[in-house]
């Protein structure tokens, strides 16, 4: 839990967050890591060492004073360390070429159209057939279109790779089998 937190301040920080919140997730993240050691010192489970390490401290207010002072300058001290890789982070982002696209697109289909494209600009009952992989949903959707639409939507499926055209060949090979056995 203490690298998630470091993580997560690390990553409010690139994302713009203002100090308060930074030594928030800093002061949690070092009273976790302390309450670890504790526990970790005095070799008891988590849950018997947590209400030691507040129980004395609680009963000396001089020992509060002192543990106060010493989380402070850890906050201090880790906002530092954040703020440097905050710094790191932004030069490794800068450092992505141009060309990188998060969003890596799918390859073009046989007839040049892009896939995302097309599914995109289907109709909804045409793109859910196509997402469910439901041939049936997408033989509906194609009847209650026009002929005309029908088509060239299918055509517009077919140069994108969305639907590949079942070869001719291998259906009459398929029925000669039949007929021969």
């Amino acid at each position: 839990s203490e690298g998630f937190l470091i993580t997560y301040a690390v990553d409010r920080a690139v994302e713009g967050a203002g100090k308060p919140e930074l030594a928030r997730l800093s002061r949690r993240c070092l009273m976790i890591h302390n309450l670890v050691q504790s526990c970790s010192q005095q070799n008891v489970s988590p849950i018997i060492g947590v209400e030691r390490f507040y129980a004395k401290i609680a009963s000396n207010e001089q020992l509060i004073e002192s543990y106060k002072v010493e989380l402070n300058k850890q906050v201090k001290e880790l906002m530092e360390r954040i703020e440097q890789r905050r710094v790191e982070r932004i030069a490794e982002l800068q450092d992505i070429p141009d060309e990188y696209d998060e969003d890596e697109k799918a390859p073009l289909g046989p007839g040049g159209l892009d896939p995302t494209d097309v599914l995109n600009s289907l109709p909804k009952e045409m793109q859910d057939a196509f997402i469910n992989q439901d041939v049936e949903g997408l033989k509906n959707a194609l009847s209650e279109m026009d002929k005309d639409m029908a088509e060239y939507q299918m055509k517009r499926c077919i140069d994108a790779g969305l639907w590949v055209q079942p070869e001719d060949d291998e259906e009459e090979q398929q029925e000669q089998e039949q007929t021969t056995n």
